[in-house]
């Protein structure tokens, strides 16, 4: 089974329209037809990130499920960018411009909650190294805090 990651960025791949230049078409029914395509993928997105973001809201350890959120936000900030190009080919479709405001609304929250890289560091080999260094302990006679400043200056 993919990662989580993987499987999402997948998803919102073959979710997200590849082309959607109407303009291009000559016959009015096929454009229309790709426009109600492309709505509908849009909005299948944005339902997948709403339900995301209410998973993550509700149990902030859900991250843990992610194999490499570094990928994950990479992918964001991928699909934020190809959101503001998509928007302004939408921009007499408010519906459509409305749902990808909402996308990357929802996006940008997904980013703020996802943990922070420098709240632990689980690099093993530097934690072996500094539990296995030197250490340098505290006389024992010194209690005051000018005490501790005079001796870490003066060594």
């Amino acid at each position: 089974m993919a990662s989580l990651s993987t499987s999402m960025t997948s998803a919102i791949a073959a979710m997200l329209p590849f082309s959607f230049d109407t303009n291009k078409e000559n016959d009015e029914n096929i454009a229309k037809a790709k426009m109600r395509e492309t709505q509908f993928r849009i909005t299948s997105v944005n339902q997948m990130l709403v339900s995301l973001l209410d998973i993550v809201e509700t149990d902030p350890s859900f991250w843990l499920q992610i194999n490499d959120i570094a990928m994950l936000k990479a992918n964001f900030t991928a699909n934020k960018r190809y959101i503001d190009e998509m928007r302004n080919h939408f921009m007499g479709e408010s519906k459509t411009v409305a749902l990808l405001d909402n996308m990357k609304k929802t996006i940008i929250k997904l980013e703020s909650l996802m943990p922070k890289e420098s709240e632990f560091n689980f690099d093993l080999a530097r934690m072996k190294e500094r539990v296995n260094g030197e250490f340098v302990q505290l006389p024992s006679d010194i209690t005051l805090a000018k005490d501790i400043k005079a001796w870490l200056l003066d060594g």
